[in-house]
């Protein structure tokens, strides 16, 4: 999370949200819950497979000639349990221990891939209604990310945007599997190629991705330049990568992919069992090793300063600013500065936060004790404020410009500027 203003903080800088100890799946945190949801969804599998279970099958798929009930049933479980847990528990925290919502999402689609590859019928009803599978995805995708409706801060986001969002997640599985039984079903040395190699590319794509951006976002370009100089040389490079993984079996078995080695199925079992004591081991450090603390997050470095500008003080400390429209919610802003110190102060839709600002490295606690803050003027015109809560840092630009107008650049604080939002706001 974010300091004060609930924006997403995806990018931390210490351990995932929930794991305590030194090591957690971080970007990998999906093959992890894909090994938990596949294991725990073995006895259903082995159910489905026998007599009682294709009985069901062969009534579902003989439904699923329905087009109302293929688009509008099975999304139904999905949306009653989203619905139901998220009042108990958060949605989406990558943590296992609090994200039984988001476990029971992902278990439920799994399953119902399996069930959805088991009868011919399935495939052949996605087939015939794949485009009007695509229209009613279009509306939910706009909602989801357009902002033009918020009920974030409201009682309504479990009842309106979980529903909304999960039939949309529905209609997209519809629509893409059955275009892609349209017009990728066929013979394609191409598709083989990356669909054989899929599993390391993943495994390979944020590491490089995080390793050249770290260079790029340092350079002097416009943002399309830098997005074209991560993303065009990280696709290349993490699939030269994945396709070295392949060329041997050692480094294909230790990718996940399929080797040539004959190896007997009590070996299998040997290895499989020594992979889960070895998981076993490693889920119990993440969770009660003492965290380490991270050098580059537990105190910023202050850059280069200039001495407080008089001029721009007397212009600004006092004046209250209102933003432009935002998805972040924030209405005005109030910079005050003295002596010593410096304060803000946040007005939301519902609610204001104040913060104290220590200068010369000084951090100076919020009135709720739970975030520190230090700023510093980097140019007659630009004052930076950094935030601190536990591992979390954050770094706030501010611009003040001549004619009354303010820009705000708010990015992470590992060094790297992973995202960047900007806002502008004017003197009232």
């Amino acid at each position: 999370m974010a300091i004060s203003c609930n924006s997403p903080g995806y990018y931390t800088t210490g351990p995932a949200i929930g794991y305590k100890g030194n090591l957690s799946p971080e970007h990998l945190w999906f093959l992890l819950y894909l090994f938990i949801v596949a294991m725990a969804a073995l006895p259903l599998l082995k159910y489905l497979r026998g007599e009682k279970g294709q009985a069901r099958i062969d009534r579902w798929a003989t439904l699923a000639g329905n087009r109302a009930w293929l688009l509008l049933i099975p999304p139904l479980p999905l949306v009653i349990s989203q619905v139901v847990l998220t009042l108990f528990f958060p949605w989406e925290t990558h943590a296992i221990v609090d994200d039984l919502p988001y476990i029971v999402y992902l278990f439920l689609l799994f399953v119902y891939g399996a069930i959805l590859m088991s009868d011919n019928r399935f495939t052949k009803a996605m087939v015939k209604n794949w485009k009007l599978a695509l229209l009613l995805a279009i509306g939910p995708w706009i909602y989801n990310y357009s902002g033009l409706v918020d009920f974030s801060q409201s009682g309504l986001a479990n009842f309106f945007w979980l529903p909304v969002s999960t039939f949309g997640t529905w209609f997209w599985l519809v629509a893409l599997l059955g275009l892609g039984k349209v017009y990728l079903d066929k013979p394609s040395k191409l598709l083989s190629h990356f669909n054989e190699i899929s599993y390391p590319y993943y495994i390979w794509h944020q590491t490089v991705i995080v390793v050249l951006a770290y260079f790029v976002v340092q350079l002097d370009a416009g943002i399309l330049v830098k997005y074209l100089l991560i993303a065009v040389p990280a696709g290349v490079i993490t699939w030269a990568l994945s396709v070295a993984v392949k060329s041997t079996n050692v480094t294909r078995f230790l990718f996940g992919m399929k080797t040539s080695w004959n190896i007997s199925t009590q070996t299998a079992l040997r290895i499989g069992v020594v992979s889960l004591i070895a998981f076993g081991v490693v889920f119990v450090l993440a969770f009660v090793a003492p965290p380490a603390d991270n050098p580059q997050t537990v105190n910023f470095p202050i850059p280069q300063t200039v001495d407080t500008p008089a001029e721009t003080v007397e212009r600004v400390s006092g004046a209250t600013y209102t933003f432009d429209d935002n998805r972040n919610g924030w209405k005005t802003m109030a910079l005050t500065f003295e002596q010593d110190q410096a304060a803000i102060q946040l007005v939301f839709e519902e609610k204001s936060s104040d913060y104290a600002i220590g200068f010369d490295g000084q951090y100076l606690p919020s009135d709720d004790g739970t975030v520190e803050t230090t700023g510093f003027w980097r140019s007659d015109e630009d004052f930076v404020v950094y935030f601190r809560r536990g591992d979390y840092r954050e770094i706030w630009d501010i611009k003040f410009g001549d004619e009354g107008e303010l820009l705000f650049r708010i990015r992470d604080g590992v060094g790297v500027v992973l995202w960047v939002r900007l806002t502008g706001a004017r003197q009232v």
